[in-house]
């Protein structure tokens, strides 16, 4: 019994280990261009392979046929205080989505008060919370894309 349970361990342990180191999630999309079921989290339509500036994010976003997430629906901000809700995250304050590797994660809302920063979403220190800060747009971060408004 009791090699029984060590081999279910290491089992186990390389499952969650090979999730930890596994590649970043890029959407597959059929002949028409839509990603495929399955895929991705639902509430995103593409995770780019690469860290990108935000400028190649927004562009990466635009040919995806989405958006970076907006921070309250706002493409301005100037101080985002926890409870408000980013695309495709949840609320800032929530719980990290554990479908996502907790890393850092462009938003398409800007800083409204330093001119070239924009929020970016990231898993707090430990990967627990969903937290923001402001970077300069020129930084490189994660990209993970939502449908455009309104779709």
């Amino acid at each position: 019994m009791r090699n029984v349970f060590s081999l279910f361990a290491c089992m186990a342990c390389l499952l969650f280990c090979g999730f930890l180191l596994s590649p970043p999630v890029v959407a597959q999309s059929d002949a028409s261009g839509v990603a495929a079921a399955g895929a991705l989290p639902s509430a995103f339509i593409a995770l780019a392979p690469d860290e990108m500036n935000h400028a190649d994010a927004m562009t990466y976003c635009a040919k995806q046929g989405g958006s970076l997430p907006l921070i309250d629906g706002k493409t301005s901000l100037d101080f985002p205080p926890n409870g408000l809700r980013v695309d495709g995250f949840g609320l800032v304050g929530d719980p990290w989505p554990c479908s996502l590797p907790n890393a850092n994660f462009w938003s398409g809302t800007a800083h409204g008060s330093f001119p070239g920063n924009f929020w970016v979403m990231d898993g707090d220190n430990l990967g627990n919370y969903i937290c923001l800060t402001s970077i300069s747009g020129h930084n490189k971060r994660r990209v993970a894309c939502v449908p455009e408004a309104g779709r």
